[in-house]
């Protein structure tokens, strides 16, 4: 694909970025789970942390009441958004060097996936545009508990802090393909905005409660986005999954310097649900022929 861009002042130059329209179907979901195990492990040491500074005081302190003190750490399996992964486990001992105590914490996140849908659900909810304002951190601060409850409702906490500090983060770099769709965890459904780089890597750029066919919603994340940093005179490629409003809301913000895409995946679902069976086969492979067709009127011939 080549993408022209420039800004005033200066010549446009021909962005030569390739883009495989096959992985989007996932990427704004599997995008999304990512960024939220990443910083949900990041939660995990935190709390991890804590625990560690109830025993031995916090690092660096002298402090003589302390029960035990730090012993390095080692490897230890937790389960977050349905993958086994390997964190770095803090030890700790008693202060006579006899017994290496327990942390709570970790055998809560060994037991079970802390990164469900439900607590995805409340996280994301935290930090949907619409939400900002809304923070658990309101909510007032509670003794140090190990409880299963109680490990759930900081480790959500702590996630939505760190996501929300991420999300609200300018936008630096330049992202010439920006892929808007609107993604089901649970009964809970979010618009996720995905920015592709001129390096292709994927980046989150923002999300929101919501559909894409609600124009206002979706006009929402694009304009918390251009706050942020987004250049709005930039020509960009835009690849949306067909909702009308989202489609509406990207026409209304950035007007000619958008080209927009129908997601190539959601385009062929759509073809096949007005298909009997025995036709969905032979259709979706003349499709896909088409769509690796180099040359524009090629392909939309044999469409």
């Amino acid at each position: 694909m080549e993408l022209y861009h420039g800004q005033q002042g200066k010549v446009n130059e021909t962005l030569n970025l390739t883009v495989d329209f096959s992985e989007l179907e996932e990427m704004a979901r599997n995008g999304l789970l990512s960024l939220s195990v990443q910083l949900g492990i990041k939660a995990l040491k935190i709390m991890l942390e804590d625990e560690v500074a109830s025993y031995a005081g916090e690092k660096g302190r002298h402090d003589p009441p302390r029960t035990a003190y730090r012993h390095g750490n080692k490897k230890a399996g937790v389960v977050l958004g349905g993958h086994k992964i390997a964190v770095q486990k803090p030890r700790v001992r008693t202060k006579d060097g006899s017994t290496e105590l327990p942390l709570e914490t970790l055998i809560q996140f060994q037991k079970e996936d802390a990164l469900n849908n439900a607590a995805l659900q409340r996280i994301l909810h935290g930090v949907s545009v619409r939400n900002y304002g809304y923070t658990l951190d309101e909510v007032p601060e509670e003794p140090l508990s190990t409880s299963k409850s109680a490990v759930s409702r900081r480790f959500i906490k702590e996630t939505e802090k760190l996501l929300n500090e991420f999300l609200n983060r300018p936008i630096g770099d330049y992202y010439p393909v920006i892929v808007m769709d609107g993604v089901k965890i649970g009964d809970y459904l979010v618009v996720v905005s995905l920015g592709i780089s001129k390096a292709g890597k994927k980046k989150a750029l923002g999300i929101i409660e919501g559909s894409t066919e609600n124009a206002k919603i979706c006009t929402d994340l694009i304009q918390n986005m251009i706050k942020r940093g987004l250049d709005a005179e930039e020509k960009r490629l835009f690849v949306l999954d067909g909702g009308k409003g989202l489609h509406k809301a990207v026409k209304d913000v950035f007007g000619e310097n958008a080209y927009i895409q129908r997601c190539q995946i959601h385009k062929l679902r759509n073809v096949q649900s007005y298909l009997p069976e025995s036709e969905q086969r032979r259709v979706k492979a003349a499709m896909n022929r088409a769509y690796v067709e180099f040359e524009y009127q090629e392909g939309k011939d044999k469409l």
